[in-house]
């Protein structure tokens, strides 16, 4: 395009210039495959088959993520891939005018991509770039996008191919860190490890050959450099091993190490290597054979697994042969029909094979067994085999299944069932022209009838087969059915119920389906009985309708008799009453009650006494205490005579009281409300006043007053002197 600006503006050129442009623009047109949307599609075959390109005019990409890797820098082309059914692709490139290459790929749609990989100089094709992507949904589409390391333009070769997948990951316990904690690897096929960057460097050297100057040891032997080495072990079952590696993932592109040896010190010493030292310096597509010869059988060996360079990568390994596999048999499942043979093969463990005794097999030994089942039926068939690792368990098995079927027979058998413990069912076949029945079942059950009827059931709960031969001209044609027994249902009618009188009792059966209740009540449903135990049954029906019973009792307790005492009136002033009520160890509230005591303080109340006994029945009762008031009690005022006088004490007194004075010294009367008093004698009299209101209770109040005589004064009169009567002077 900067041409065409260039030559429109240039309106000066010569013709022959303009020619000159034009025919440039025409060998360097844009390549179709410039954007994701016209991708050249690539064919993903069993290898790689190269295809030449181009990216000389090709213009940057926009709206796709940037790659990340390689110096991007534009003029890309793209190239799109079909996953097969594995989901596993490896994209290589060779040089061309191109000698050092970019790659990505990308998952969506074309116009709207998202970075997968990418990768620099991942291909043993000098510095151009690889992709090795695994785990891909087959039937999608992968979109490659290419260009030249830092910008540039040239020609290129690029292939799709999609080898042959990794097993999948069986029981991959981590590789050790070291030799002398390699782990043992009973099954090595679909183990799956990666080269941890956790993973720390473990060699060791060994001084040999002249003068000891050679190094025999791990660090000696191995064929590069050591970054993050881990170790497998294996006992051999062969002479030689085979074995397949993936590399599914790589962080650096430099791939993994693998070394196969022994060591004179089990893990120090010399080292001898068994099988090529394979240290491929980058991630190979698909499988890769590792392969050594020269083994000892029942003898240990070592896999060595480093990254190369440190690179941290997942990876797979297939077991081919030479390490114990597990046992399998061929074919694992069968369908035959009836008089029909079936030849088993064992394979894996340590090739000696030995098979679960049954008269159908012609053999009970070596790795090939005819099985003749005896008719229509599922029949399974173990085969064993020892492992030959003394750190992985002793033996292992495999099951061939194999399916007798009628193969077009006509007589079809069924049953009534199915049926509770002991019941009794019948069997039924479907009618064959001019055949003749013979019915086999448990427990030596025969017959010769094409239905038979009231066959009794055992009480065990299980599956019973019976099988009816239907034979037409010297030709058995059989069928089985089988009778299920149900078992009876686990009913239970719940805990014995205790409550009482007045309360409502729930009953709820469990473990069967439906239930039913004697003594006219319902499940689930609240009801009232009399005082006394009453014992009801519950009956349980299964889904199957196979009955079971269970029984509960109810036991309805009467509320207790109780009192809360009786006692008499009582005056305000007097001290607590003890309370006691029927039955003991019952409470007592109200006011003026602290435990079982009442204070008349309070004044006339009703006290409650309630109690609950050893049902947890409770009851009641009340009683009231009469508190009378005090009557009033008024001695009058204190008196004060010279010489001698009278008083009169007390107040008007009150109908229904009593009046008592003590002491009676000068009263005219000591039983009256207001007796005078007449003394002579100098001193002061105290009179106390009880004061008794016999109608309630007998209470009483009383009241003190004191009367005080002076002894007259000598008179001496000067002057005339005025005394008041009943006065006194000096």
């Amino acid at each position: 395009m900067k041409l065409l600006n260039s030559v429109n503006q240039t309106r000066s050129y010569c013709v022959a210039l303009v020619l000159s442009v034009f025919t440039s623009l025409s060998v360097y047109a844009q390549p179709a495959n410039d954007d994701p949307c016209n991708a050249t599609p690539l064919t993903a075959g069993a290898s790689c088959t190269y295809v030449g390109s181009t990216n000389v005019s090709a213009t940057n990409t926009a709206g796709v993520p940037a790659p990340g890797c390689a110096s991007y820098s534009g003029q890309d082309v793209w190239f799109s891939v079909f996953v097969p059914a594995g989901g596993v692709l490896n994209i290589d490139s060779n040089t061309g005018g191109i000698t050092d290459g970019g790659m990505a790929a990308y998952t969506g749609a074309c116009n709207s991509l998202t970075l997968l990989s990418c990768n620099d100089d991942g291909s043993a094709n000098g510095l151009m770039p690889m992709l090795n992507l695994t785990g891909l949904t087959p039937g999608s589409t992968i979109f490659i996008r290419f260009w030249d390391y830092g910008g540039g333009t040239g020609t290129f070769s690029i292939c799709a191919s999609s080898p042959e997948p990794a097993p999948p990951c069986g029981s991959s316990p981590a590789a050790g860190n070291t030799c002398a904690t390699a782990t043992p690897i009973c099954n090595l096929n679909g183990y799956c490890g990666n080269t941890s960057a956790s993973y720390t460097a473990n060699s060791w050297s060994s001084s040999c050959g002249f003068l000891g100057l050679s190094d025999c040891g791990l660090t000696g032997e191995f064929c590069g450099s050591i970054e993050n080495n881990s170790f497998l072990s294996f006992t051999a079952s062969a002479t030689s091993i085979s074995f397949d590696v993936w590399v599914n993932s790589s962080t650096l592109g430099y791939g993994i190490q693998i070394f196969i040896f022994t060591a004179t010190g089990g893990c120090s010493g010399d080292v001898t290597q068994y099988g090529p030292c394979y240290n491929p310096g980058v991630v190979e597509p698909g499988p890769v054979n590792i392969t050594a010869t020269g083994l000892t059988i029942g003898n240990t060996y070592y896999i060595m697994i480093d990254g190369n360079s440190g690179d941290v990568c997942n990876y797979t390994i297939g077991a081919n042969s030479g390490i114990s596999v597990p046992v399998a048999v061929t074919p694992a499942t069968a369908t035959l029909c009836p008089g029909e043979t079936v030849n088993l093969s064992a394979t894996g463990g340590n090739g000696t094979y030995t098979w679960n005794a049954t008269p159908q097999l012609n053999t009970t030994s070596g790795a090939n067994v005819t099985a003749t089942p005896p008719g229509p039926g599922t029949y399974t068939y173990t085969v064993n085999s020892a492992t030959g690792n003394p750190l992985c368990p002793s033996s292992i098995s495999a099951v061939a299944t194999i399916i007798v079927d009628n193969c077009g027979c006509t007589v079809n058998a069924t049953n009534s069932g199915p049926v509770c413990p002991g019941g009794s069912i019948n069997l039924f076949s479907s009618n064959v022209l001019n055949a003749t029945y013979a019915w086999t079942g448990p427990s030596g059950f025969t017959s010769t009838d094409q239905n038979p009827t009231g066959i009794v059931m055992p009480t065990t709960p299980g599956t019973y087969d019976y099988t009816v031969t239907a034979t037409v001209l010297g030709v058995p044609c059989t069928s089985t059915t089988t009778v299920t027994v149900e078992p009876l249902p686990t009913v239970s009618a719940g805990s014995n119920v205790s409550i009482c009188v007045g309360a409502q009792a729930t009953l709820s059966g469990s473990g069967a389906s439906t239930y039913s209740w004697n003594n006219g009540i319902s499940n689930g449903t609240p009801f009232t009985q009399a005082v006394g135990t009453v014992t009801y049954t519950v009956t349980g029906t299964s889904a199957a309708g196979c009955v079971n019973t269970d029984q509960v009792d109810v036991t309805v307790n009467a509320q207790p008799i109780v009192s809360a005492g009786t006692y008499g009136p009582t005056c305000i002033s007097a001290s607590s009453i003890t309370l006691v009520g029927s039955p003991v160890g019952g409470t007592f509230s109200g006011t003026g009650v602290t435990g079982n005591s009442f204070s008349p303080s309070a004044g006339t109340q009703t006290i409650t006494y309630n109690y609950t006994d050893a049902n947890t029945c409770s009851n009641s009762a009340t009683t009231t205490i009469t508190v009378n008031p005090l009557p009033f009690a008024d001695a009058g005022n204190n008196n004060s005579f010279c010489s001698s006088g009278s008083s009169l004490l007390g107040t008007p007194s009150i109908p229904g009281l009593t009046y008592s004075w003590s002491p009676a010294l000068g009263l005219d009367n000591a039983n009256i409300a207001q007796p005078t008093s007449t003394l002579s004698t100098t001193g002061s009299t105290t009179y106390t006043l009880t004061v008794t209101d016999a109608a309630n209770g007998g209470c009483t109040s009383t009241d003190n007053v004191t009367v005080t005589i002076s002894a007259s004064p000598s008179l001496t009169i000067s002057p005339n002197t005025s005394v008041c009567p009943g006065g006194c002077t000096t």
